[in-house]
């Protein structure tokens, strides 16, 4: 979900997106959608993150599964016990530890969610600003700015 916030939330943990204000997917609508519900169909192929979020929370909807969602929970470890999962969160509104027995558990926190920064010779002599590509939320910021963009080491799948 986008938001303008960068660093840690409210909460003291990291925030996960690295969504932009503009930004569009990378794939077209066409082959974004579900055998069983399609994205609507739309002039533009590539969508914006405002309409993919509205189109998942629609299929949400539909097949019900928002009771199966728990927003607000941080996930601090999960043990396989015998022949379940043990997961263990903290509910963030409450302040509390919880625990919960499921039969599978699936881990869907997406790639570079993480910045790294890349180290190089004389990087400690620059005095003016740094941003990851993580935390870049508009380009207001740069408006009459002479801008550097250094390309880090990404493996790709």
């Amino acid at each position: 979900v986008y938001t303008e916030d960068t660093g840690q939330n409210e909460y003291g943990l990291p925030i996960h997106t690295s969504m932009y204000k503009s930004l569009r997917t990378n794939l077209p609508k066409e082959v974004m959608g579900y055998p069983d519900f399609p994205i609507p169909e739309q002039e533009r192929s590539y969508l914006t993150a405002k309409e993919i979020l509205g189109f998942l929370e629609q299929y949400a909807k539909n097949f019900d599964l928002l009771k199966y969602v728990k927003f607000n929970h941080h996930v601090r470890c999960v043990t396989p016990v015998d022949n379940e999962w043990e997961v263990k969160v903290r509910d963030l509104i409450n302040n509390e530890d919880k625990s919960y027995k499921f039969d599978a558990v699936m881990v869907c926190n997406g790639h570079y969610h993480t910045p790294l920064y890349p180290t190089f010779p004389g990087l400690e002599t620059f005095s003016g600003e740094q941003m990851h590509s993580h935390d870049y939320r508009q380009p207001d910021i740069f408006k009459d700015k002479r801008v550097n963009c250094r390309w880090c080491w990404t493996i790709w799948y």
